[in-house]
């Protein structure tokens, strides 16, 4: 399995089209770790797996590791939870130049 199979699932879990394919090639990376790769692959050829596929669109949005040895974040600030929680931005993460606080935030 490549990468751009395994972004493409992604997109079509995820329902978001712009997703970043390092963050995508890690989490391959991972679940083939993981031994999960050959069930990565049936999922991508079509054969259902609800808990893995929950699992892969989970990942997406915490930016964890789908590793269960490896727990770590793969990405923070591009996890997909910020761009669904547009109140809000990463802890740590500026929001804009210096004042940017000071506007009324669109709504």
């Amino acid at each position: 399995m490549d990468t751009d199979a395994f972004l493409k699932l992604s997109q079509d879990l995820t329902q978001v089209d712009k997703l970043d394919a390092d963050f995508a090639a890690a989490m391959l990376e991972a679940y083939e770790t993981a031994g999960k790769g050959d069930a990565v692959a049936a999922l991508v050829n079509g054969q259902g797996n609800d808990d893995l596929a929950n699992d892969i669109v989970g990942k997406w949005y915490s930016g964890t590791s789908p590793n269960p040895d490896s727990e770590q974040v793969v990405t923070y600030t591009d996890a997909q939870m910020w761009y669904a929680m547009t109140y809000t931005k990463p802890m740590g993460y500026c929001g804009g130049g210096v004042g940017y606080w000071a506007d009324v935030p669109e709504i």
